[in-house]
């Protein structure tokens, strides 16, 4: 009985603790396809059309501040702070890249 006892302390203080973690939530990138997405520094993958919208869904994401970042070859990278809170959802649309550009005189006028 001692045991019996015993035990549903146990699994009654595992279910405690359990139910005090937050939930996790998720994020939702709106962007062009084919753009590294990174949270936190992590890669998370590359954007897509596969969600029924352009852009990726990031699951299981721990509630609180992260810093989303987005890379497309021949663009200048994108930031982004966002902030989950537990069970729900946070939208972010990226803004259309701006391509690099690097220009070069040569010539006359020019000490070259």
């Amino acid at each position: 009985m001692k045991l019996l006892l015993r035990l549903a302390c146990v699994v009654f203080l595992v279910a405690v603790a359990l139910s005090a973690q937050p939930r996790p939530g998720h994020i939702e990138i709106r962007c062009e396809p084919g753009v590294a997405v990174f949270l936190d520094g992590v890669f998370k993958g590359p954007t897509t059309t596969e969600f029924g919208f352009p852009g990726l869904l990031l699951m299981a994401v721990t509630p609180g501040a992260h810093t989303l970042r987005f890379a497309k070859e021949g663009f200048d990278p994108a930031e982004a702070k966002v902030v989950v809170t537990p069970g729900a959802g946070v939208k972010h649309t990226v803004e259309p890249f701006v391509r690099q550009v690097q220009v070069k005189q040569s010539g006359e006028g020019t000490g070259q």
